[in-house]
């Protein structure tokens, strides 16, 4: 498939807009952001590529494999330290923290979710601090850590 072409299709499944995706076809989805891979892998682009893995493990995230999602999230988060993106790296961080909660891996879901915070605290983005001190809470609260899940609620 020419180029063009090619990033015409991904562009129609970029951060969940294809009409694939809303309607449940996650295979369909699925087939699409993997022929996007190579695409943004042979051009060199590591924005597109991050993209592509972040769609990737939404995707799989709804379809319940999270072995894969976890690999993903810990591909792009590699790719994003490489990068030097600070947002990326905070936001693969706070995604292997969902993932590792909802695995029961609670200390290693802890730790991802306190450096995703302070990487959002250094850059000052309040939004996703305080999503981030959402996931935190509910990972202490899943642990009988009660007081301090309220203290990171608050």
């Amino acid at each position: 498939m020419p180029f063009l072409a090619s990033l015409k299709r991904f562009a129609s499944i970029r951060d969940g807009q294809s009409p694939d995706y809303e309607l449940g076809n996650f295979e369909k989805a699925l087939q699409l952001l993997k022929e996007a891979e190579p695409i943004a892998r042979a051009h060199s682009d590591s924005a597109l590529l991050m993209l592509v893995l972040n769609n990737r493990a939404l995707v799989l995230q709804r379809m319940g494999d999270q072995r894969e999602v976890q690999r993903l999230f810990e591909e792009l988060l590699a790719h994003s330290r490489a990068n030097g993106d600070l947002h990326r790296i905070g936001i693969a961080l706070h995604n292997l923290a969902l993932v590792l909660e909802s695995r029961g891996d609670y200390t290693r879901a802890r730790q991802f979710g306190e450096e995703a915070l302070a990487g959002w605290r250094e850059l000052g983005d309040r939004l996703w601090e305080a999503n981030t001190l959402g996931l935190l809470a509910n990972i202490l609260a899943s642990t009988n850590q009660l007081s301090e899940a309220v203290t990171h609620a608050q």
